[in-house]
């Protein structure tokens, strides 16, 4: 089996290590698959942050008409936590394996911002459709169920 040795790692291996390039000589890229897959990993993860914080910045003009800088000043009033919970947010994002930041709670009638809550308390609102006597209705029945 014909072997080349890759540029990048240095380490000789099968010609199938490599995939094709039609204007090289040997019409072999010069750095194996594994070195390539690691090269785009490593600048997916570098330009994915900067776009990750583009795209937050825009969702929140676009979405909430906040700024990051409002965002954050609502993060330090609530010390990082949600305000519901009052603890940190804990969810890691399924595609970053980052922990999700705090979601922006708004009334979906007028657009108010209300705070910042974690994923699952934001669910809880809007589980309960924004009805706060879904909410108490639920609080109570766990105290009844609670009292036993």
């Amino acid at each position: 089996m014909p072997t080349k040795k890759c540029t990048k790692c240095k380490i000789e291996k099968e010609t199938s290590a490599f995939s094709f390039r039609c204007d090289i000589k040997d019409k072999l890229r010069s750095h194996c698959k594994d070195c390539v897959k690691k090269k785009s990993r490593e600048y997916q993860e570098k330009s994915t942050d900067s776009n990750r914080h583009s795209r937050f910045k825009a969702k929140l003009l676009y979405r909430y008409g906040i700024t990051l800088l409002q965002y954050k000043q609502l993060q330090e009033k609530q010390n990082n936590k949600c305000a519901i919970c009052k603890k940190e947010e804990t969810n890691i994002h399924n595609s970053s394996g980052k922990i999700t930041r705090l979601a922006v709670d708004h009334c979906h009638t007028s657009g108010k911002i209300r705070g910042l809550l974690c994923k699952n308390c934001n669910l809880l609102i809007g589980y309960a459709k924004e009805n706060s006597e879904i909410l108490l209705n639920a609080s109570s029945y766990i105290e009844e169920q609670q009292k036993g």
